[in-house]
């Protein structure tokens, strides 16, 4: 749980790198941690990496919860501005990484 709080921080603080490698540890002690695969999603989505985010978003979308109809707009809308951008990546601003 500890992991999770701390990607939330990191991808908070605008960290994405550190965040993208907790919310993987947290997927590969628990893979049905529907909210960890929704916030990689949201990670790859702000990082232009459409691809990616196209393919977490929806398997966070599955889990049985509250959640699922705005996941499944926001998913939509993912989908909608990838087609939009012709499948470019498109570089975001204000993105902060860690080095060790």
């Amino acid at each position: 749980m500890y992991r999770f709080l701390l990607a939330g921080l990191y991808k908070n603080g605008r960290y994405f790198e550190d965040a993208f490698q907790e919310y993987k540890r947290v997927l590969d002690a628990a893979p049905s941690t529907y909210q960890a695969r929704i916030n990689l999603g949201n990670i790859y989505f702000v990082l232009g990496q459409y691809g990616e985010a196209h393919l977490e978003l929806p398997e966070g979308a599955r889990h049985p919860s509250g959640l699922r109809p705005r996941v499944l707009r926001h998913v939509s809308g993912a989908v909608g501005l990838l087609q939009a951008q012709g499948g470019r990546r498109v570089a975001r601003h204000g993105a902060q990484t860690s080095t060790p």
